[in-house]
């Protein structure tokens, strides 16, 4: 008696939407409150075997509402400006750990590899960097935005060589200047950004909205 192995049926599903989009770019952005709800975990595993079946992915990932946890802890109350708030140096310094804490959870959980598929055990790797350049939203209506900024350009040459070595990128909400500085990004932007450096087959967004 043949008995069918059920990791083959799970490729013949899989077949169509693997052919389909094998080799194509995803700039993929997780808001922070999708990470903050407890979906994180699932999403994560979904996008790591998306990138295992010959995606190409960025993911770019928001830290809002997590930077606002620490705030209150602090017992900082943020300015806001134009749906941006300022960044000063107290809030720069909590936007910098949160960012480097949410991205060490992000490499933690795509070194898990892919439980429960016929693909666990497969290796990823995953790497971040000074690949989007940032400038500052400078003094808008009077109001001095600090360390508040906005994409200058995209590395879309580094990202891309990147890519095509199979690496997993991710991108945090931050960007750098020529002159050293880190710059607090609104995480929509360097997705959308992103997306467009790199002429994306897909941009898209997992979040609340």
């Amino acid at each position: 008696m043949h008995t069918r192995l059920p990791f083959v049926d799970w490729f013949r599903n899989s077949s169509p939407y693997i052919n389909a989009h094998r080799g194509r770019t995803f700039v993929i952005l997780i808001e922070g409150e999708a990470i903050a709800n407890g979906r994180g975990e699932q999403l994560i595993q979904d996008l790591a075997l998306l990138h295992t079946l010959g995606v190409r992915l960025v993911v770019v990932y928001g830290i809002r509402p997590q930077v606002g946890t620490a705030l209150d802890e602090a017992g900082i109350e943020p300015v806001r400006h134009d749906g941006r708030w300022i960044a000063d140096g107290e809030i720069m310094r909590r936007v910098e750990r949160v960012a480097a804490e949410q991205r060490l959870w992000l490499e933690a959980r795509l070194s898990l590899g892919l439980p429960n598929t016929p693909l666990h055990g497969v290796e990823l790797t995953a790497v971040s960097g000074n690949l989007v350049m940032a400038k500052p939203l400078g003094v808008r209506q009077g109001i001095d935005f600090d360390h508040t900024g906005e994409v200058r350009r995209v590395r879309a040459t580094a990202i891309g060589s990147l890519l095509d070595r199979g690496t997993l990128v991710i991108l945090p909400p931050l960007g750098f200047s020529s002159t050293g500085e880190v710059f607090d990004l609104d995480a929509a932007e360097v997705a959308q950004q992103t997306a467009v450096a790199l002429k994306a087959d897909k941009l898209i967004l997992l979040g609340e909205a």
